[in-house]
């Protein structure tokens, strides 16, 4: 019976070929990433005191509030806190 199995020298010729066959396209990603790239101006940031996250109901999931710093009567204060619910 004749053996089909590839010599060593076969194996490790087809495993050069597709190393390079892969390699070939990422030669090419670099040359594309050769500048930095930056921002362009100042990005607008999204500003608010409470933020709500919903479902497709219309259902409140769960929601950030920002507690601003607060002065009891007798005095005594509170510092600013974020306070997290989830429903």
């Amino acid at each position: 019976m004749v053996s089909i199995s590839p010599t060593p020298q076969r194996r490790l010729r087809a495993t050069l070929a597709l190393t390079v066959v892969d390699l070939g396209p990422l030669m090419f990603v670099p040359l594309s990433h050769i500048r930095p790239t930056s921002a362009n101006g100042v990005v607008p940031a999204l500003q608010g005191r409470a933020l709500e996250i919903v479902d497709e109901r219309s259902r409140s999931r769960a929601a950030l509030d920002v507690m601003l710093a607060t002065k009891q009567t007798n005095g005594e204060s509170h510092a600013q806190t974020v306070l997290l619910r989830q429903t």
